[in-house]
């Protein structure tokens, strides 16, 4: 079998993270199986294996985008308009597809301390310069009622 050069690879690699962005977004973070981006891309488990060794590697792709969908989702100008276009935002598909990765992540770690899905803080500074000291209380709010969202608890 013929070896790609550096070049080829990272070209291979940027499109191979398009391809997993796209599924991502049609679909969440449910598709996101070997064997379906394998599927998707057209190339053996083996292969993908060499580009992604580990599904956090896979969500990392993720994360970029995931802060844009979410902060342009949300209006930081006061607290009852960010806890209501949270709220509105919960009806967009991506941004339930983020929200549910976020939970799914959180189940899956052992630490609190290990749990970071934000770019370089980005959110986390938003945060806190939109609402000071209220933020940690204002995400309470918007994370619980997106759990009752989520498994239609009305």
């Amino acid at each position: 079998m013929a070896r790609i050069t550096q070049v080829q690879k990272l070209e291979n690699q940027k499109n191979y993270d398009n391809i997993v962005l796209n599924l991502f977004l049609a679909e969440g973070h449910e598709a996101l199986t070997y064997a379906r981006i394998a599927q998707e891309i057209g190339i053996s488990l083996t292969t993908l294996q060499g580009y992604y060794p580990s599904t956090r590697a896979i969500r990392s792709v993720l994360h970029e985008h995931m802060l844009s969908i979410v902060i342009d989702s949300l209006d930081f100008s006061s607290e009852a308009l960010f806890i209501q276009s949270w709220q509105a935002a919960l009806d967009n598909e991506q941004f339930r597809y983020v929200i549910k990765l976020m939970f799914f992540h959180a189940s899956q770690i052992k630490n609190p301390e290990q749990f970071n899905l934000s770019s370089n803080g980005e959110f986390r500074e938003k945060m806190f310069d939109s609402f000071g000291n209220d933020s940690v209380r204002i995400l309470e709010i918007v994370v619980g009622r997106s759990m009752f969202y989520l498994t239609n608890f009305k």
